[in-house]
């Protein structure tokens, strides 16, 4: 899920916005372009699925630009 990298607060952060998401507590966005589904961890980090929420990748802000 996560790149290594990524801090150990940040990697729990990601984990507790999934499972908010696949309760239905939030709700995440949609890419213009590809329609991949995107969730703001934190201002640094992003969530993106590009399977439509199976699979998550944890992505800096910066790596997260990149993919889209």
């Amino acid at each position: 899920m996560s790149k290594p990298h990524a801090p150990d607060r940040i990697t729990r952060r990601a984990q507790q916005q999934i499972r908010q998401w696949r309760a239905g507590h939030i709700h995440a966005r949609r890419t213009y372009r590809d329609g991949y589904l995107t969730l703001r961890v934190t201002p640094h980090w992003r969530l993106l699925s590009r399977d439509n929420g199976r699979h998550w990748e944890l992505l800096s802000h910066a790596d997260y630009n990149n993919q889209i």
